[in-house]
């Protein structure tokens, strides 16, 4: 799963080099949140978190996106903020397929 965005003040400005977490909750899992590796925004404010789902289940998942104003040395500025969302999760198996084209027909004379 990636989970990408832009962190932004009320102002619309780009807030840089912000560390953001990601977490998510698998329905009809253990309920206890999953952690993804933190990142920090780049120039423009944008983020990409790539998080591991191994063993994971078809269902629905909840993520949270959360940011700590006082681990970012902001609090004297800005308010933390949490967002959630909720996604259907496919599958996590893979398939293979090792041959494409049109059927092969033999014709004797």
């Amino acid at each position: 799963m990636i989970i990408t965005g832009q962190l932004i003040d009320e102002m619309g400005n780009n807030l840089t080099s912000r560390l953001i977490r990601v977490s998510y909750i698998l329905d009809g899992g253990s309920g206890e949140p999953e952690f993804c590796p933190a990142e920090r925004t780049d120039d423009d404010g944008l983020y990409t978190i790539i998080c591991p789902l191994d063993n994971v289940r078809s269902g629905k998942v909840t993520v949270s996106v959360s940011y700590t104003a006082s681990e970012n040395n902001d609090a004297y500025r800005y308010q933390s903020s949490i967002t959630e969302a909720r996604f259907d999760v496919f599958s996590n198996s893979t398939l293979q397929i090792t041959k494409v084209g049109p059927k092969q027909y033999s014709v004797a004379n």
